[in-house]
């Protein structure tokens, strides 16, 4: 994903992902919901979300998450993403279509 509010090119988006405040929070989200966390903070400051879908990221051998089945790593999850409803819940972004298929888990 990159992040503008009218890129014409591309550096226009590496431009707005250099800025501190657009940085992954490894304080409060050190691994899940924290790039959920980042689109939120994107959105709020007034840009947009782009997929570029020829670009395809893997997890090598699903090592940032593990397995979300094994119920103390489940918890983990849930608890990061009452934390992520907690910041964002009661916010402007939260009327967002972004918003509510991040905590949906729609596939977009």
């Amino acid at each position: 994903m990159f992040f503008c509010r009218r890129c014409r090119l591309a550096d226009d988006a590496f431009a707005v992902l250099n800025r501190p405040e657009f940085r992954f929070d490894a304080v409060e989200f050190p691994s899940e919901w924290g790039d959920y966390d980042l689109v939120m903070r994107v959105y709020a400051a007034g840009f947009k979300a782009y997929r570029n879908r020829i670009v395809v990221c893997n997890h090598l051998g699903r090592m940032t998450n593990g397995n979300a089945m094994e119920p103390e790593k489940a918890a983990k999850i849930e608890g990061y993403r009452q934390k992520f409803l907690q910041r964002w819940g009661n916010t402007p972004v939260a009327a967002s279509l972004m918003f509510r298929a991040l905590i949906s888990g729609w596939v977009i």
